[in-house]
């Protein structure tokens, strides 16, 4: 059915105000920058640098820890991870920011005159309607979404300090795999040497054969250990090349994986930085300001819509033009359930808060106390027992060649010595771990060695 060119006017005229109603309404325009809502010390994971060209590496290179953190920042799924983050954060901000879309109305009908005087007529009819909010209503919903950035951003700080945790720890076990595979390989050099020397004393009937014997199972043992050993690093090269590329020399070392001293840290300083700038306190923090906003959102959001609208009809003997305000009527509901809600989940991220706090400041308090044991411990293998075994099978060795000890009194410094070695690599390596574990709860890594100190195997 077609309109008659007579009620062309009335629908041009809704049509065009149609169009300047849509013209009208503002764009959806970009958000301003995330600011986020944190305490007054704030100390924020660095977000991944400008990736480099990747630089091909020898085999047996030296590769600082940090090239190795940039080197899995900048292939991990973390990037993606944290994009998805900011746009979904965006587009909630967005969402909040389009005005609600104009409706179009069209009418038509018959006017039948009840009298029959007159016959039926066609009537026809246009109209439009805009539903605007509040100023009020309108301000606390947009403040409600622009929350969510910061909260966006902070997650993202989590993330980064999740990889390189990650990251270190398997730095960490390959570190300590390799030291463990130099000690064994050293090991059965000696075994070897050993096995030779006994071997000669006993071909010139100065030893015995269960003595070669015996020097033959030291041999055969050490070089089990070594192919055990190896198979470690194998796995540990392995876990180091998932996190930064397949690009990697088949042989490499990190230059500061291990501590060679660790320092002392300061429990109470620890704890001060942990509590102010650990990045999921700041988002937990941000996320009750959030739903702070949210209350806000919902305290005015049972306030009546209005909705202008603007007529035009056609009937059998009038043109009729007019305008219309509708207005919602709070009846049913008045937004107290959605007001109790968010204050509830504003509660509930009140008593998140505290639970974090509590949790780690006991991962922190624990992690301390396992560094600080490691680091004691350490020490003294390193400045007490380390040198009185070595001077023990020193001795050993010396009265051995001149025939005055047995063997086994030779092995027996020799495994007292590779004891307090195992139990050196042992501290160092759970000193780097509890070193982890406090950046975890910190929220950031110390530095547990300067540059000079730093060992490889």
């Amino acid at each position: 059915m077609s309109f008659p060119r007579s009620a062309v006017r009335p629908l041009g005229s809704g049509l065009c105000v149609l169009v300047a109603l849509a013209g009208c309404a503002p764009a959806p325009r970009s958000a301003p920058d995330p600011v986020p809502v944190v305490p007054p010390i704030v100390r924020p994971i660095p977000p991944p640098k400008s990736a480099s060209p990747v630089v091909s590496l020898p085999a047996g290179a030296v590769i600082p820890l940090e090239d190795l953190l940039q080197r899995a920042r900048h292939r991990a799924s973390t990037q993606d991870a944290i994009a998805a983050l900011r746009q979904a954060a965006q587009a909630a901000v967005t969402n909040a920011q389009t005005w609600a879309n104009p409706e179009l109305e069209l009418r038509t009908g018959n006017s039948r005159y009840r009298t029959g005087e007159s016959p039926d007529q066609r009537t026809y009819g246009v109209e439009v309607r805009q539903r605007f909010e509040l100023p009020g209503k309108r301000d606390r919903r947009l403040a409600a979404a622009q929350a969510g950035l910061p909260v966006a951003e902070l997650t993202a700080d989590e993330l980064w300090l999740d990889l390189e945790a990650d990251v270190r720890s398997a730095a960490v076990a390959l570190g300590a795999s390799q030291i463990a595979l130099h000690r064994a390989k050293m090991s059965a050099d000696l075994a070897a040497a050993l096995r030779q020397t006994v071997e000669l004393r006993t071909t010139a009937g100065e030893l015995a054969k269960a003595d070669l014997a015996r020097a033959r199972l030291e041999e055969t043992t050490a070089g089990i250990t070594v192919v055990a050993r190896q198979r470690e690093v194998d796995a540990a090269l392995q876990v180091v090349r998932s996190w930064a590329g397949d690009d990697l020399p088949s042989t490499f070392t990190i230059a500061d994986a291990l501590p060679g001293e660790p320092p002392a840290i300061s429990l109470d300083t620890i704890l001060h930085q942990a509590r102010e700038s650990h990045p999921r306190l700041r988002r937990l923090d941000t996320e009750i300001a959030q739903k702070s906003a949210a209350i806000h959102r919902e305290q005015r959001a049972w306030l009546p819509d209005v909705t202008l609208g603007v007529s035009a009809d056609r009937t059998a003997d009038t043109e009729d033009l007019g305008v219309s305000l509708g207005v919602d009527v709070p009846l049913w509901n008045q937004g107290s359930g959605a007001l109790a809600t968010a204050e509830a989940e504003r509660a509930q991220a009140s008593v998140a808060l505290r639970q974090e706090c509590q949790r780690l400041e006991r991962d922190l308090r624990a992690a301390w106390n396992t560094y600080e044991s490691a680091r004691l411990e350490l020490t003294a293998l390193v400045t007490q027992a380390q040198p009185v075994a070595d001077e023990a099978v020193r001795l050993r060795q010396t009265a051995y060649a001149a025939g005055e000890n047995s063997l086994a009194d030779l092995l027996e410094a020799r495994r007292a010595a590779q004891a307090v070695a195992e139990a050196t690599d042992t501290a160092r390596r759970t000193a780097a771990e509890a070193g982890i574990a406090l950046g975890r709860a910190i929220g950031s890594f110390p530095t547990l060695l300067p540059h000079s100190q730093r060992t490889q195997p």
